[in-house]
């Protein structure tokens, strides 16, 4: 099948692994064999970062787990991230006896991504119909992004006295990011000084 499966005993050690498994954890199957799951199918919560459990849901319940509403991300061997959806169920013998977990997963950055604009593009457009001041607006928008693309900050910058000056801010209000919001908005920018004065000299998005 497409999907990637791994399978484990009931003490959680990895006992197979498919090519797509491999492929997306980084781990080959004669590396995982034996090894704890944790190590090898290492799967966090998107928002909090903290890691997921996929066996001992499954043996304590008796039942099979289905995706979380908590958006799953696989980090593989090597760092990398990628949201997954998955699902974990018992494997029984002939006496009805779980005997090991199966778990499948697959990738669905493409699909969680379109999710993800589409829920910015609504929510701008929400901020936008309900705001009567440019600052409101623009903290709408700013607070739409960050909330469905992941973002922990964003500001919004305009062209006063020819500089760039900060109009508008949002961050997460559980992150301590108060005091880097105000000192930023105390700058101003030329053109092609500082990201926001690179971005309005080249007219083009700039990363870093």
């Amino acid at each position: 099948i497409g999907d990637a499966v791994i399978t484990t005993d009931t003490t959680g050690r990895v006992t197979f692994l498919n090519p797509a498994a491999a492929e997306f954890t980084g781990w080959t199957a004669e590396e995982a064999l034996g090894q704890p799951l944790a190590a090898v199918y290492r799967v966090i919560n998107a928002r909090t970062r903290e890691p997921m459990e996929g066996v001992s849901e499954v043996v304590r319940h008796h039942a099979v787990e289905g995706s979380s509403a908590d958006r799953p991300v696989l980090v593989a061997r090597d760092g990398t991230e990628r949201p997954i959806d998955r699902s974990a169920g018992p494997i029984r013998n002939s006496q009805n006896q779980i005997v090991g977990v199966v778990l499948t997963f697959k990738d669905v950055t493409g699909q969680r991504r379109r999710e993800e604009h589409r829920n910015a593009r609504l929510g701008v457009t929400q901020a936008l119909v309900h705001s009567t001041t440019v600052h409101d607006a623009a903290t709408g928008v700013l607070q739409a992004v960050c909330e469905n693309v992941g973002w922990d900050a964003a500001f919004f910058w305009l062209v006063e006295n020819e500089r760039l000056e900060c109009r508008a801010r949002w961050h997460r209000p559980e992150l301590p990011l108060e005091e880097f919001g105000v000192e930023s908005c105390k700058h101003r920018f030329l053109p092609g000084e500082g990201l926001p004065g690179r971005v309005w000299a080249s007219s083009e998005p700039t990363w870093i």
